[in-house]
């Protein structure tokens, strides 16, 4: 969703546009030399080529190798707040909003390119540390803190009883991935079924409100 201040302040100068262009050429040579080539082999000397910016730039804009990897985790998954903020407007009942959300989610996580970054970090964190904690702070992490934003929403409104909310959120997520995500990460998974995926999330949301249902 575009930012109209940040496009505004872009148009009027032309050096923040240029800038953001820089930005995005680094972060999507950075994907693909990650994919690629994996997170061990990728040097941050083919990045700036792949990127065509020199080696100053690139890390004047991320210090580390480590943080260019976090830096595209963490873009992708800031998507996700975007996703609650639109079904948060929309008002819709509990149940719901939750499938809306877990649909969403699983549908993220589930993305060709997504599925790549997971098998990459899942491969290379035991000789790399670095990368399942930037992969970690930079992504579940998030995501995790957001839905638990949400339910403490849904808590305070009533809707729910969530003494926990992160314990909650911990909770949630993990029932709506149940068995697909890691099927899909080990790549034996046949072709997203959208109505199935759609049934196991409705089963799940029943289970979580019903363990989270106000008690008087």
């Amino acid at each position: 969703m575009a930012n109209p201040g940040k496009a505004a302040k872009a148009a009027s100068n032309p050096e923040v546009a240029v800038e953001g262009r820089k930005v995005g050429q680094v972060l999507a040579a950075a994907r693909h030399i990650f994919l690629e080539e994996g997170y061990g082999s990728a040097s941050m000397d083919a990045i700036a080529r792949e990127a065509s910016v020199s080696k100053a730039t690139l890390y004047a804009y991320y210090p580390s190798k480590e943080a260019l990897f976090a830096a595209c985790v963490s873009e992708e998954c800031g998507k996700h707040r975007i996703v609650y903020e639109a079904i948060e407007a929309e008002h819709l009942p509990i149940d719901q909003a939750l499938i809306r959300v877990g649909l969403q989610f699983m549908r993220f996580l589930l993305r060709p390119e997504v599925l790549a970054v997971h098998r990459v970090v899942v491969g290379e964190s035991g000789r790399f540390p670095e990368l399942g904690r930037a992969f970690y702070e930079s992504g579940p992490c998030l995501i995790e803190a957001r839905t638990a934003e949400f339910l403490q929403h849904v808590s305070e409104r009533g809707e729910l009883e969530i003494p926990n909310p992160q314990v909650a959120a911990e909770l949630f997520l993990a029932m709506i991935k149940g068995h697909v995500h890691l099927r899909g990460t080990l790549a034996i998974a046949h072709k997203l079924d959208v109505a199935e995926l759609e049934r196991f999330i409705t089963e799940a949301v029943r289970v979580f409100i019903a363990g989270y249902q106000p008690k008087s």
